[in-house]
């Protein structure tokens, strides 16, 4: 597979070198002349930079992804998909010791940005939970702090701390955070202002919604809107890319198969001796 990705990236600079790359002294860079496109199917595999899809319309398209790209990919994970370096988003009510007191059964994942940043955010001081208003990266909202961490968690904006930081009394948060161990659903996430520990339910429901196109798998639906050199099918670059996943992520854990019991061979019993017949004696012939 890497093989066929890393083949198929030499295929697209080949396509690129004519067209960007570099031309002799006191000439100007010819102008390809490009065209947008719109494409539709399913992953066939990815590259390092891009995707492979086979489109609706049975062609195979190369589509390089640049960081500027608008990606989104949805779709649902179970537990045992969360792992270190994922960001997470759920409510729920946090102890003084950081500490959620019970299971959290719906959660999602998520791509930071300056819409959904990572944070403590309290609903009742305007927060107003998951998907609430435009946040800067420490939770303080624009025109006077909408949205801003509650007073009384956490240390100075900026500052992560190591543990979690006592708060005055329990209370429901909006918690968004970087996962930072898990184990046995057993979660810790650095939520920018303070570390949450919590516990997820074995059938919690996990909404993904990521700009991370890397979480893709063949199969999956994608629709593309880009741009290409003119008449050249099969080959362009993504102005935005949306991925549906066909089924949920997983972290691919399967069950011990327990070994089939060792049955130890013993050499067969010797047969008990038995004691022969006394010898019958023939009787003699008679005499004539």
């Amino acid at each position: 597979m890497f093989l066929r990705a890393v083949c198929t990236g030499c295929m697209v600079l080949t396509f690129l070198v004519p067209v960007y790359g570099q031309v002799p002294r006191g000439k100007s860079a010819p102008q390809p002349v490009m065209e947008t496109f719109e494409a539709g199917g399913t992953i066939e595999g990815l590259m390092p930079n891009g995707i492979q899809i086979n489109s609706n319309a049975n062609q195979r398209w190369v589509i390089m992804i640049p960081r500027q790209a608008k990606v989104e990919v949805t779709g649902t994970a179970t537990a045992d998909f969360l792992r270190p370096g994922l960001y997470v988003r759920f409510t729920a009510e946090v102890d003084k010791h950081g500490t959620v007191k019970e299971k959290v059964a719906q959660l999602s994942i998520f791509t930071p940005s300056r819409e959904t940043p990572p944070g403590l955010f309290s609903p009742e001081a305007g927060g107003a939970g998951i998907g609430g208003g435009a946040f800067d990266g420490f939770g303080a909202g624009p025109g006077g702090g909408v949205g801003k961490p509650p007073i009384g968690i956490g240390k100075a904006p900026g500052k992560i701390p190591g543990k979690a930081v006592p708060v005055e009394t329990a209370k429901t948060y909006t918690v968004a955070g970087q996962i930072t161990s898990a184990r046995n659903n057993k979660l810790t996430v650095n939520a920018a202002t303070a570390a949450i520990k919590f516990e997820v339910t074995d059938d919690a429901a996990i909404d993904v919604k990521v700009a991370d196109y890397s979480l893709a798998r063949k199969g999956d639906k994608v629709s593309v809107q880009g741009r290409m050199v003119k008449g050249r099918l099969g080959m362009g670059e993504a102005i935005s890319v949306k991925i549906e996943l066909a089924s949920p992520l997983s972290g691919g854990k399967t069950k011990a198969v327990k070994p089939a019991p060792k049955h130890e061979t013993h050499p067969p019993k010797k047969a008990p001796r038995t004691k022969e017949p006394p010898a019958v004696a023939e009787p003699e012939p008679a005499k004539e």
